[in-house]
This record gives structure tokens, C-alpha cells and sequence, in this order.
């Protein structure tokens, strides 16, 4: 009998780390190229910045202490032209003296994705309707949870219009998306970064007046 033209081939050792390193290759490059998309839709993004975002997934991660106020400040500088454009009000309370300790690269990306989220929940409102997004911080006092007392909470609020009820508990589930333009990593990758780069977690509310996100850093 003729031996078999097609038959299957193992890949050796070699092959599947070259095949593993390819797959998380392309896991990354849609992960950036989700971040350029937000950041340039922002219209003041500067080649500085798209460096910056480029190198924040390429290089390795990195631990640091970092004034939470100064790098929040940064990032909604980036989208000042949006919210003119919109007519949206963007308001910080945060005080001055609150640090984090971990990647300022991942939590760059994680305000900024929840920010340009907020932004795209004014497309389906009515034009009389207040626009505002408000970034505030507090620390607690007591504990929330199974984390101490210390714990930075970060929230992103929006008047939007809302997500809805059956949509809340998938907006974190790969490859789901409410955007007719949507990739459905926006949210996933966030939640990586919180639980991943910070060991924190995150939640949301949302109803038709809004959406709060709460992202939960743990006291060091």
C-alpha cells in the first residue's frame, strides 16, 4: 500500500514556540492598534504620544510610584479637541497627593479607553442633554471587600446614555462590543491591566441617566 501524502505532522519543540510567540504577537498588535484608534479619534494626539502607546505594549511591564493626578491630567489633555467638538465638560477631583504603585503605561491605557468610551456615549443623545465626564478619586478609609482600608478608587462616570441592562454583565467577555465599529478588546483589555498590572478590580453602573466605572487599587 502507497504511503499516505498528507499525513499529519507534529511541529517540533521549536515550531511551537515560534507559532505561540506569532499568537501572542497578534493578541498585542490588536490590543495596540484598538489604543491608536481612541487616541487618534481624540484628534490631538501627538507622534510623541503614539510612541508612547507603541512602546507601552512592546516593552517590558514596569513597577513604579506614580502621582495619580499628574498622569490623569495628561490623558485628558489628549482630549481636549473631542470634548470641544462635542460640547462635552470634562471635571477632575482628585487630590494632589494620591500615588499608585504600579505601570503608569497600564493605567494610561486603562483611563483612556474608559474616557473614549464615555465620549462615544453622548453619539445617541439628545443634544439638549448635559455632557459631562467626570474622573474622580478617593481613598478609603476602611476596608472594601476583602481589600484594606488604603484602597485608591478611580471612577469614570458619564451623563450618556447608558448600557443596557442585558448587555452589563458581557461588556468584559472577549470580542463583545455595542459599537457598530467595535473590536470587542476595548474592555477585556482593561480588565487585564486592572487585575493583572495592578491586582485591582473593576465594576460598572449604568442606567439611562449615566455609567460609572470603579476601578479598585489595592493599598501596597
Amino acid at each position: 500500500m502507497l504511503a499516505m501524502k498528507n499525513e499529519l505532522r507534529i511541529p517540533s519543540p521549536e515550531k511551537l514556540q515560534e507559532m505561540l510567540e506569532l499568537a501572542q504577537l497578534g493578541k498585542n498588535a490588536r490590543v495596540i492598534f484598538h489604543d491608536l484608534s481612541n487616541h487618534l479619534t481624540a484628534l490631538t494626539l501627538s507622534m510623541e504620544h503614539v510612541t508612547h502607546v507603541l512602546r507601552s505594549h512592546l516593552e517590558n511591564s514596569s513597577s513604579e510610584t506614580f502621582e495619580i493626578r499628574t498622569e490623569i491630567k495628561k490623558i485628558i489633555q489628549t482630549f481636549e479637541a473631542r470634548a470641544r467638538d462635542q460640547r462635552v465638560i470634562c471635571n477632575l477631583s482628585c487630590r494632589s497627593n494620591t500615588k499608585l504603585h504600579g505601570d503608569s503605561r497600564a493605567f494610561t491605557h486603562i483611563l483612556t479607553n474608559l474616557i473614549s468610551n464615555a465620549f462615544d456615549s453622548f453619539q445617541n443623545c439628545d443634544k439638549n442633554r448635559t455632557r459631562k465626564i467626570t474622573i474622580s478619586t478617593a481613598t478609603s478609609k476602611k476596608n472594601i471587600g476583602h481589600m484594606k482600608a488604603g484602597t485608591v478608587v478611580l471612577s469614570v462616570s458619564d451623563t450618556g446614555s447608558g448600557i443596557l441592562a442585558q448587555d452589563i454583565p458581557h461588556i468584559f467577555d472577549k470580542n463583545f462590543t455595542t459599537k457598530k465599529s467595535g473590536h470587542g478588546i476595548g474592555l477585556v483589555a482593561v480588565k487585564e491591566f486592572v487585575e493583572e498590572s495592578f491586582n485591582g478590580k473593576i465594576s460598572v453602573q449604568s442606567s439611562e441617566a449615566g455609567t460609572r466605572f470603579d476601578i479598585y487599587f489595592p493599598a501596597r
